[in-house]
């Protein structure tokens, strides 16, 4: 649930490592949350989270464009928070994150080695 990934980002500011998985509708906002209270962040694998824009109620969990700019929206909160970044795992999603955005993550993560951005759907 958001709300609880929501109260982590407040208690938890020092994470290096971030692997979110299988969480359903769990939403972009929740996520970026984290990612923004974590700028040091190196290492991070998210896969089978819903990632919809807004709260669940701001789309259907089917809602193509809402599923892609909710990837894109994790990705560009990541090259605006954590240039320290080495390593990113956002595979196993219907839509894969936007050239754009994964152009900005490299432009702005000069540590990047490893970007995993597959989709298996």
């Amino acid at each position: 649930k958001d709300e609880h990934v929501l109260t982590i980002a407040h208690k938890c500011c020092s994470l290096t490592t971030l692997k979110l998985e299988d969480l359903g509708r769990i939403t972009a906002t929740s996520i970026c949350a984290l990612i923004a209270a974590n700028p040091g962040l190196i290492d991070v694998k998210i896969s089978g989270c819903g990632l919809l824009r807004g709260p669940p109620s701001a789309g259907a969990a089917g809602d193509a464009s809402a599923a892609v700019a909710g990837i894109d929206q994790v990705v560009l909160a990541l090259a605006t928070h954590c240039p320290q970044l080495q390593s990113l795992d956002i595979c196993s999603f219907t839509f894969s994150a936007s050239d754009a955005s994964l152009t900005e993550l490299a432009r702005r993560c000069p540590r990047i080695c490893y970007i995993n951005a597959s989709t298996t759907f």
